[in-house]
């Protein structure tokens, strides 16, 4: 987000990370045959299972961001044109706070709550990219809008979210998570 906010564009950012993640897809997959030939496991199904999780999930493990950022790269791009950037913030907390509750607190909350967040991760990655990647290109284009903040600001905001962070963890141990 904070090298994406000036420009007019993201369809050459978007176009590079579909070329890179549609090339590493096959470079995997052919890495994977081997073990899919030794085991029996290659057929019709596995090809199709693979070629749907490129699109749903992730065609291998840890290129799940490239993913994201290809779905949440365009609605980005509609927010940042068409929401003020003083709202930028405020979405950004709320789309990434109902994941992050629900992934740390979820035997806490109402079970209406963990049932709609399970509705919604099974649309696996396009909600999961709004979720985690559309937060943090709101934030960084909302710090590249508004200037970066002063070095001791910066600090003292490290400052509280270290503290909050130990806290969080020590409630996380006593009261049991």
């Amino acid at each position: 987000g904070f090298y994406l906010a000036d420009k007019e564009s993201i369809i050459p950012q978007w176009k590079k990370l579909v070329k890179l993640y549609l090339l590493w897809s096959v470079i995997y997959l052919v890495w994977l045959q081997p073990n899919w030939i030794e085991t029996e496991y290659a057929s019709l199904n596995a090809y199709i299972g693979y070629f749907k999780s490129m699109v749903l999930t992730v065609s291998y493990f840890h290129r799940w961001y490239v993913l994201y950022v290809i779905y949440a790269l365009p609605v980005y791009w509609l927010v940042k044109n068409y929401v003020p950037a003083r709202w930028w913030i405020g979405i950004a907390f709320i789309l990434y706070g109902s994941v992050a509750l629900q992934y740390g607190y979820s035997q806490w909350l109402p079970g209406t709550f963990n049932a709609a967040m399970s509705t919604i991760n099974g649309f696996y990655a396009l909600i999961k990219a709004q979720l985690v990647i559309l937060p943090m290109l709101l934030m960084g284009g909302y710090l590249k809008r508004r200037g970066i903040p002063k070095l001791q600001s910066s600090f003292v905001l490290l400052f509280i979210s270290a503290a909050m962070l130990i806290a969080e963890g020590e409630i996380l141990l006593t009261h049991g998570h």
